[in-house]
């Protein structure tokens, strides 16, 4: 028994995407309290994710992918990611910042960790299309 085709294919984003890309998120994040605060009109959320795409796609360390329709051949969906190695988790100051203390003693200094993330990234399986390589 054969399968049948998958309703949707994955591809990397190419600069011709970013009009459709752009519209999408624009669709997503319509409603969305605090894009409207950032972007009180629809051109400027427009202009601002147009140029956000425009320096992400071809960058090394993102990663854009585009799930299209199999039978229409329009973009249905998309995702980003930024790929982080080793030694930029390396590079990342430590969690506690230490600071000499008034007898000379260091002090830990205590950090709001609320909305910030802390893991290391590390390295990840590569997800290889053509010459197009993105780790997930």
């Amino acid at each position: 028994m054969s399968s049948p085709n998958p309703p949707f294919t994955i591809h990397p984003a190419t600069p011709a995407d970013i009009p459709r890309l752009t519209h999408i998120y624009l669709v997503a994040l319509s409603d969305d309290p605090p894009a409207q605060i950032k972007f009180p009109s629809s051109t400027a959320f427009n202009a601002a994710v147009t140029a956000m795409l425009e320096k992400q796609i071809g960058d090394p360390k993102w990663c854009i992918m585009k799930a299209v329709d199999t039978f229409s051949g329009e973009i249905g969906s998309w995702g980003s990611w930024l790929e982080h190695s080793a030694s930029d988790a390396d590079q990342r100051p430590s969690k506690h910042q230490h600071e000499e203390g008034e007898n000379g003693e260091e002090e830990e200094e205590e950090e709001e960790d609320e909305g910030k993330f802390d893991f290391n990234p590390g390295r990840s399986r590569p997800l290889r299309y053509g010459a197009h390589e993105c780790a997930f």
